[in-house]
């Protein structure tokens, strides 16, 4: 069962003898082998809208979603009468297991209900005695009665695949935070653990990585996670220094291609200067450790402002000189290897605070030092110099958190930070 706050969700079951999974993030809904009814759901929902599954065996599903203002919940058919609660009831939690085993908890309850292994039961019963239900973060059943669960933060698990006892214990050596374990109602050697710093380790189908991998990437996080409970065990990104970051061109009938190509000509505010004519534009899908830094500055911002819309995130420009020619019609996508081609290079490794105002010419940094963007693609241009055999300027459209602005009147180059109270 996916625990309440989670950079992802996934869920492994069992439908007409074969293995299913179920797997939710920012980038929207992926899933295998379900249902017809879950499936028909599945399409009707908005992605962002649904806040909890579990799968079982032989197709049982429970989903909970919003819908209209309201918290609504489908399970299977003959699934309400299984775990012996009424239509009405209003579930908090469900998960469920091989056969019939689950465990769920109502809203408000006090108490658990459920159908175990004797051992298991009598463990939850013991634990309820001196704990909360909510005090269980997450429980997890799995195929021959193995199980996994967080009480009050401390994990206990029957595990008979010894690889998943070993990254259990550790995690807990090392006071890594384990958010999730997800196991598989059909076999003891399927698993997967997230950890609270949006990495995973499992071991799951071969060819299920290829198509999971890609909806477990931190920037598609769905960011329900406290900002303070991620910061207990905070990932420590490894300095980068070379990284090829896929670059993909947009078509012209993708939203995205639509909405960086208005964004560039609403900015473009100097009428001296004439329009350029936009030839190509590129995504570049930045890996892992290059997003994890601005997740882990978005989420302590987040905390700080105490909501979403306080974020001030924004799209914005950022000129720079160019010595190759990517991106030109014809040519490579490839990132060249000279350090003074500063597009290739921030590709490569992201924004560095340690270089600014280092590019030959750009010396003078009006407000101090720090990273430079501007929401004006004109005055962008002044700064996209292609110093190549290129008729074509580049310049990067970079995501930025503004949260608390300080508006600058006048150049204040003395500046190594926002002044106090604000953050940019």
């Amino acid at each position: 069962m996916p625990a309440p706050y989670v950079h992802f969700r996934f869920a492994m079951g069992e439908y007409q003898g074969e293995p299913s999974y179920l797997v939710q993030s920012a980038k929207g809904l992926l899933w295998l082998n379900l249902p017809d009814e879950l499936c028909g759901l599945l399409r009707r929902l908005p992605s962002g809208d649904i806040c909890d599954f579990s799968l079982g065996s032989s197709g049982k599903f429970y989903i909970k979603w919003k819908e209209d203002g309201t918290m609504k919940r489908s399970l299977s058919r003959g699934l309400w009468q299984a775990i012996n609660q009424n239509p009405n009831t209003l579930l908090d939690r469900l998960s469920l297991g091989a056969e019939d085993t689950h465990w769920g908890a109502t809203v408000g309850g006090t108490k658990s209900f459920f159908l175990l292994e004797l051992s298991l039961r009598g463990q939850i019963i013991k634990a309820e005695s001196a704990h909360r239900v909510q005090d269980f973060r997450f429980v997890s059943l799995g195929a021959d009665s193995t199980y996994c669960y967080n009480l009050a933060g401390t994990i206990s698990t029957r595990a008979k695949d010894p690889r998943l006892k070993a990254e259990i214990k550790a995690a807990k050596v090392s006071g890594r935070s384990i958010m999730n374990v997800v196991l598989s109602p059909e076999s003891t050697t399927s698993w997967l653990i997230m950890y609270a710093d949006g990495t995973h380790d499992g071991m799951l189908p071969g060819d299920w990585w290829k198509a999971i991998e890609p909806y477990f990437q931190l920037r598609y996080s769905l960011l329900t996670v406290p900002a303070q409970r991620l910061r207990t065990h905070p990932a420590t990104p490894k300095p980068i220094t070379t990284l090829n970051a896929p670059i993909r061109m947009l078509t012209f009938n993708s939203v995205e291609y639509h909405q960086l190509r208005s964004l560039f000509f609403d900015g473009w505010k100097h009428p001296h200067k004439q329009l350029p004519s936009l030839v190509r534009i590129y995504a570049i899908d930045l890996p892992d450790p290059l997003w994890r830094p601005y997740l882990t500055y978005r989420l302590r911002i987040e905390s700080d402002l105490g909501s979403l819309e306080s974020l001030n995130e924004r799209k914005t420009f950022h000129g720079t000189p160019r010595k190759c020619c990517i991106g030109d019609p014809q040519k490579t996508l490839q990132l060249c290897s000279d350090a003074a081609c500063n597009v290739c290079s921030i590709i490569r490794t992201s924004f560095r605070i340690d270089l600014a105002g280092t590019a030959p010419g750009r010396n003078f940094m009006r407000f101090g030092r720090g990273l430079y963007t501007t929401s004006v693609s004109s005055k962008a241009d002044d700064y996209s110099v292609t110093q190549a055999n290129s008729p074509y300027k580049a310049m990067l459209v970079a995501k930025v958190v503004l949260g608390r602005g300080y508006s600058l009147m006048r150049t204040t180059k003395n500046l190594i930070r926002p002044p106090v109270g604000h953050d940019s």
